[in-house]
């Protein structure tokens, strides 16, 4: 409160667990493990909810249609459990063939994002009391068998506070930031945020159909090619990471392709819910 200024503000997160399996039996679909963030603003506070899918299929693709009911009834039913733990005044809908959230607080603000093929992963909702959300989400992250990492992501705070933060839990803070950027500016950007940064930069980014021109989904298929590189101060963890926002080819043709591309090994990995 002694720091907070405009624009600034301190979200916290926990995982927490689906307790209830869906009325289709065991979580195939989702993971069970998922993740809650407690946020506060100048003006507001708010409360984001994530889940954690298994695979991801975007807006527009057919190839997991034969599974849309498993998938719809997982969706329906975690958030419905999320949010009936929460107390919120959420209410949880399937609308032509995807999950939909409305709520029926005048007073608040329900944001919906992440989505893919069935509907929104995530969703934020947003009031004026702090205290009230951090009560409902201490609720859920009760839910969490076991001691977790808890993190603290501060957003606009100027050199100063983040220097009094750093003094509050030294060796525990990290910086991270986002750039577009070439291949050989990397080297300078990872000296500037040393020791203790975190660089997620775009290095391109490119339809596939200008390499594959007989697949069927490629004039719709694009691929991001970046670099993440982990803390500074531990040597050799960088990695490449292709990120698409749909699959070009039939899924049993995806990986072979990529390493051809780049000419390393792959491995699926769905959007983390920490990156």
């Amino acid at each position: 409160r002694q720091l907070h200024t405009h624009g600034a503000y301190c979200s916290i997160s926990h995982p927490f667990i689906l307790n209830e399996e869906p009325t289709s039996g065991a979580w195939q679909k989702h993971q069970p493990r998922a993740f809650l963030w407690v946020g506060f603003r100048d003006t507001h506070a708010f409360i984001r909810v994530r889940l954690q899918t298994n695979e991801v299929v975007t807006p527009g693709e057919t190839r997991a249609d034969d599974h849309r009911d498993r998938w719809l009834d997982e969706r329906q039913h975690a958030f419905e459990s999320a949010i009936s733990m929460l107390g919120l005044p959420i209410e949880v809908t399937v609308e032509k063939g995807r999950v939909a959230l409305r709520t029926t607080h005048d007073q608040a603000a329900l944001l919906c994002s992440w989505p893919d093929a069935f509907g929104p992963c995530q969703f934020e909702y947003n009031i004026n009391d702090p205290l009230d959300l951090l009560v409902r989400a201490g609720r859920l992250a009760a839910t969490s068998p076991h001691a977790a990492q808890v993190r603290a992501y501060l957003t606009g705070f100027d050199r100063s506070a983040l220097t009094g933060f750093r003094t509050m839990a030294p060796g525990r803070a990290a910086y991270r930031c986002s750039v577009h950027c070439q291949v050989d500016e990397l080297p300078e950007l990872l000296k500037l945020i040393a020791p203790d940064g975190r660089l997620y930069a775009t290095l391109c980014e490119f339809q596939t159909a200008s390499l594959l021109p007989d697949a069927p989904e490629a004039d719709n298929a694009w691929v991001i090619l970046g670099m993440i590189g982990g803390m500074i101060g531990q040597q050799g963890n960088i990695r490449l990471e292709l990120r698409l926002n749909r699959a070009p080819l039939p899924e049993a043709r995806m990986a072979g392709w990529l390493e051809e591309l780049v000419g390393l090994p792959v491995v699926y990995a769905p959007l983390p819910a920490f990156p």
